[in-house]
């Protein structure tokens, strides 16, 4: 939905985003990595069906996930 502009789900374009952290907000969508690390999770909301997606949109907090996240050597409970 992101990239796209449809949902993939209905084919709907009535989507709506929902950034990871609003100015001057306590309302937050993130990922605490650490004690002193978070990342703002950005969310696409499809409203005529409801499916969601979440995506984390700036290419430092990627780096930093890439550099220092744990990958799983079995992704076969993954969903």
């Amino acid at each position: 939905m992101k990239n796209g502009n449809t949902c993939i789900k209905c084919d709907s374009v009535d989507i709506r985003k929902i950034p990871g952290k609003y100015p001057f907000s306590e309302q937050t969508n993130m990922a605490k990595i650490s004690a002193f690390k978070k990342i703002y999770v950005t969310r696409f909301v499809c409203v005529s069906c409801g499916y969601s997606e979440e995506w984390i949109e700036k290419g430092e907090d990627l780096e930093y996930l890439r550099k220092n996240a744990e990958q799983p050597e079995d992704f076969s409970n993954f969903v």
